[in-house]
């Protein structure tokens, strides 16, 4: 199944919940949090929500989060930093989809991410967790280094 195929009922509810989680904790990542939340929101797969979890950060990330408009963007905040597991444990507590999805607010999506992993629990409803490929960039301009880490095989 491609990753642009329709979605059965089961995981596309089209209801008030959302199909799809998105936690994304965040400390002080005011440089890099635009683009991990800009990358969320440009999605391909629409029947998501994003639940950020601002860590107690004081560099301008708050700022920004304030500024989001999305109705599909929730922004949980901490008080105080305690760590980056307390607030992706945050995110998972205030979670409504059926599917949750991690991202690190100095990593970005891939356009088509969700629904490649929606895709992926529609053709395999057996499966209760997935560890999806992703692309390592080290280093800066046209001598960086780009590994892709594929999933095991039979899981594409």
């Amino acid at each position: 199944m491609s990753c642009t195929e329709g979605l059965s009922s089961r995981v596309r509810s089209g209801g008030i919940l959302p199909s799809i989680t998105v936690v994304l904790p965040v400390f002080n990542r005011a440089s890099v949090i635009p683009r991990a939340v800009g990358s969320v929101l440009v999605q391909t797969f629409a029947d998501f929500e994003l639940i950020v979890v601002d860590d107690g950060s004081r560099d301008g990330t708050a700022a920004f989060l304030a500024g989001l408009s999305d109705h599909r963007v929730r922004v949980v905040t901490i008080g105080e930093n305690r760590g980056a597991c307390a607030a992706r444990n945050r995110g998972i507590a205030e979670a409504r989809g059926e599917i949750l999805c991690f991202l690190d607010s100095d990593d970005f999506y891939l356009p088509g991410k969700l629904a490649c992993v929606a895709s992926m629990f529609e053709a395999r409803p057996e499966l209760d967790l997935l560890v999806d490929s992703f692309v390592c960039h080290k280093g800066h301009g046209p001598d960086r280094g780009v590994k892709p880490k594929l999933n095991p095989p039979g899981l594409d």
